[in-house]
Order: structure tokens, then C-alpha cells, then sequence
């Protein structure tokens, strides 16, 4: 071998660069005559091929030729490559010798010929890998519906669905379903997967497929999401909620979407509970939270039981993420549970998001609760807490906060001020001003940074007095 194959079948990837970048800037005759000469004499090594075919298609030599040439060599697996190479080629003038090569007389040779032709997509293809598939043989069939998926062609359609029945051939069709199909494949699917052969994770991708696809080239989305609902039937639902507990993350997050879809529909039937549960236990997982909790939102107060459940699980995050849903739904039946979380947990986070969800509902029953958080150590829970207690309009709100600026601890009478402030009430001024005396400093500053919101006289004069006499901070 060459020195330059030998560089550009390198292990270090350094060194390939370097070959590469070395043919391609000098545009080396010998170098191109090289590689041109490894895909006709050194095919038995698919490293040196693929380093060859990816130098010559940078420079834009046409390797075609060459390659349609070893189509046609005495030995199977040099025709494999070839194929192999032409697929990767990119060029629609390898087209015709791959349709020809699927009469080789080597099943391998036709099976990747089948392969390239998928990767080149040219819709000549398509009549040609029909054919493959009328002629029985399951070991090329799939592979070829998997190209006429890859072609994207929706003519093939109904000369696919005969093959639906199929137990082998029938996943494959399906896939392509949602490569290719209308709407009206969506209630297909949904046939499919009540069927004994019929599989949860097949169904579920190629509706997914379908729905991405009439949302990018129509926004229709929704049409199919509803359809998904209406179709698919007991059984199906049943596939669908089995495979929840032992998916991979990425089955996981189709399923999180698929059983959104059915959650939101009023077609949820007896399993409605089930698919309910299912997507309260997805929560608790990062790939699929956002799916779930934003299917169940959209239940509204349907929703707030399971949430409420979530409060007490396990992991931090789904009981933030279940708060935060609390207060987006805004129902007041949520209330009790949030106030709760107030009163006894020790998770900073959690007690500033259930703060944040009070205030979302706005419920002057959550007034007490969040009053107690006044005092809490962290600046972002008080924060929380006070804009919640701005928010609820409780009727004794002003009374109950002059009473705190009394509170032994400095944190809740801070609190107290900022929360008065905010409603600048003429009636509450005079208790703000005297807590320009307070002995602590931070107590002193909320004042200050309340007066300009006061519109009573004695505000400006107060200003005036810190400015001359207060503290640096004060100042």
C-alpha cells in the first residue's frame, strides 16, 4: 500500500486530516491517479475505499465510472463494495447500475445495491424496488420498503399495504407509513396495532413520524394528534402503556408524546386513569417531564390530583416541576396541598416555586402560609413570598403586615416592608416612616427604598434626613 493510503487509513485522526488536507490543497495528479487505482485495485479493504471516495468527492472527480466498472468485477464482495461506494457517492448517475445490480446474482450484492439506492432517493428507484419486494424474498423485501421510505415517494403506498398482514414484512411497511402516508394511515396504524403482530414501539414512531410531517409541510399536526386518538383502539392503548416501563429514553420520550395526545382528547375512554398515571410516573424522568407535565396541564383541573400526588415524591425536581403545574392549572383545590408544602418542607427551591404557584391562583387562603415564609432565610423564597402576597388582594393584607413590622425578626419585618410598599397605601405610611428608626439596617434600606412609591409629604422630607444623616449604605 501507498504511502498515502496508508495516511488516509490511518487510526489517528491527525494524520488522515493532514492526508487530506495535503491532496486536496495541492490537487496532486499522482495522488488522484492513486486513488482512483485503490478503488479499482484495493476494494478488498473498505477502510482505503472510503478514505478514496471521500478525498476524490472533495475535489469533485468523478468516481462513478469507476466504480460502475467494479460493479461488474468477478469477485461478490468487490460488487459490494461498489455498491457500497456508489450509494455513498451522492451522484444520481449511479442510479441506473444500482437498479441494474438488483438482478446480480449474489443476494448480497443485491441487498446493498437495495441499501444505496435508499441513500441516493432518486424516485426512478421506486418501481424497480417494488418489484424486489413482489418477489417474496423477506431478506431483501425489508430492506427494500426501508428505501422506499428513505425515497419518499407516496406513490408506493398502495402497493405496499397488501404486505401490511405480513408478520415479518409488516413492521417494515408500517415505518413507511409514516414516511409516506396521508391521514388516512393514521387509522391503519391504529388497525395494525390492535392486531397480535402488531408493536407498541413501531405504531408509536410511525405516528409520530406522520404528525411531524403534516406539521412542517402543512401545520396540520393536530389533525393527526386527534386522529391518533380516535383510532387507536383498547388494545393498542394497552401495547402502548406496557412498553412505557421498560423503554430506552428515546422510546420513552414517543410514548411521553403519543400518550399526551390521548390525554388531551375526550376519547380517553376506561383507560383514562391508566394513561394518566403513566404520564405522572414519566415525570419523574428528564427526557419526558416536559411531555408529561405539559399533557397533563392541559387537563386542567382534572390534573391537580396527580400533581398533588407528585408533591411528596421522591425526587426534588418532579416536586418543583409539580408545583410549578399547580400553579400554572390555577385552580384553588390546589391550595391546601401547596400551603402544606409551606409549612413543612426544608427545600428552599420548592418553597419559593409553591410561593411563585400561591401567587398564580391567587387565593386568599394561601395568605397566611405564605406569610410565614417572610422570614425564611434565603432572599429568592422572601421574594416569593411577597409577590405571592401582593397578588392574593386579601382584604386584611395592609392590617396584617403592620403588625409584622413588631416581629422579633428583622428578615419578616424587612419582608413586611417591601410587601406594603408595593401597595403604597397613604394609610399605611406612617408605619413605614417609623420604621426608619428600626434598629436594624436592612429594615431601615427596605424604608427607603419604598418612600418614592408613598405619595404622602412626609416621604420626601424622610429622603432628605437620609441622604444628610443615614448611613453610608443608607445614602
Amino acid at each position: 500500500m501507498s504511502t498515502i493510503l496508508k495516511d488516509l487509513s490511518s487510526s489517528d485522526w491527525r494524520i488522515r486530516k493532514n492526508a487530506i488536507e495535503h491532496i486536496v490543497t495541492s490537487a496532486d495528479a499522482g495522488a488522484i491517479a492513486e486513488l482512483v487505482r485503490a478503488l479499482r485495485e484495493e476494494h478488498e479493504d473498505i477502510g482505503v475505499i472510503n478514505s478514496a471516495l471521500q478525498v476524490l468527492m472533495m475535489m469533485g472527480v468523478d468516481v462513478v465510472a469507476s466504480l460502475v466498472t467494479l460493479l461488474e468485477d468477478s469477485d461478490p464482495m468487490t460488487r459490494v463494495y461498489a455498491a457500497q461506494a456508489l450509494g455513498e457517492s451522492r451522484n444520481m448517475d449511479a442510479v441506473l447500475p444500482l437498479i441494474a445490480a438488483l438482478d446480480n446474482s449474489d443476494s448480497n450484492v443485491r441487498y446493498h445495491a437495495i441499501e444505496a439506492l435508499g441513500k441516493l432517493r432518486d424516485t426512478g428507484a421506486v418501481a424497480p424496488l417494488l418489484a424486489v419486494v413482489e418477489q417474496g424474498d423477506p431478506t431483501l423485501a425489508f430492506p427494500a420498503i426501508e428505501a422506499l421510505a428513505a425515497i419518499g415517494d407516496p406513490a408506493a403506498v398502495p402497493a405496499l399495504l397488501p404486505y401490511l398482514p405480513d408478520e415479518f414484512l409488516g413492521v417494515a411497511v408500517i415505518e413507511a407509513l409514516g414516511a409516506l402516508g396521508d391521514s388516512s394511515c393514521a387509522r391503519l396504524i391504529g388497525d395494525w396495532l390492535e392486531t397480535p403482530t402488531g408493536d407498541a414501539v413501531t405504531g408509536v414512531a410511525a405516528l409520530i413520524q406522520l404528525e411531524t410531517r403534516y406539521e412542517k409541510e402543512m401545520a396540520q399536526g393536530d389533525k393527526i394528534r386527534k386522529l391518533t386518538a380516535r383510532v387507536l383502539g383498547p388494545q393498542a392503548r394497552a401495547k402502548l402503556l406496557a412498553a412505557v416501563p421498560t423503554g430506552s429514553d428515546a422510546r420513552l420520550k414517543q410514548s411521553a408524546t403519543v400518550l399526551g395526545w390521548l390525554v388531551r382528547a375526550e376519547e380517553v375512554g376506561t383507560q383514562s386513569q391508566q394513561i394518566k398515571n403513566a404520564l405522572l410516573g414519566l415525570m419523574k424522568k428528564d427526557e419526558t417531564r416536559s411531555i408529561a407535565i405539559a399533557a397533563l396541564t392541559a387537563l386542567g383541573r382534572a390534573a391537580v390530583p396527580g400533581f398533588v400526588q407528585q408533591l411528596s415524591a421522591p425526587d426534588p425536581e418532579t416536586r418543583r416541576e409539580a408545583a410549578a403545574a399547580l400553579g400554572s392549572i390555577g385552580d384553588a383545590s390546589a391550595v391546601p396541598a401547596l400551603t402544606e408544602v409551606l409549612e413543612t418542607s426544608d427545600d428552599s427551591e420548592l418553597l419559593r416555586v409553591a410561593a411563585t404557584a400561591l401567587g398564580r391562583i391567587g387565593n386568599v387562603a394561601a395568605f397566611d402560609g405564605l406569610v410565614t415564609l417572610f422570614g425564611h432565610p434565603s432572599p429568592y423564597v422572601r421574594q416569593a413570598a411577597i409577590a405571592a402576597v401582593n397578588s392574593l388582594g386579601h382584604p386584611e393584607t395592609s392590617a396584617s403586615l403592620v403588625i409584622l413590622l413588631r416581629d422579633s425578626s428583622p428578615l419578616v419585618r424587612e419582608s413586611a416592608i417591601r410587601s406594603l410598599g408595593y401597595f403604597g397605601s397613604p394609610e399605611t405610611a406612617g408605619a413605614i416612616l417609623t420604621a426608619l428608626d428600626d434598629k436594624s439596617e436592612m429594615v431601615r434600606l427596605a424604608v427607603i427604598e419604598t418612600l418614592p412609591f408613598l405619595d404622602v409629604p412626609q416621604a420626601l422630607p424622610a429622603l432628605t434626613n437620609a441622604v444628610t444623616n443615614g448611613t453610608l449604605s443608607m445614602r
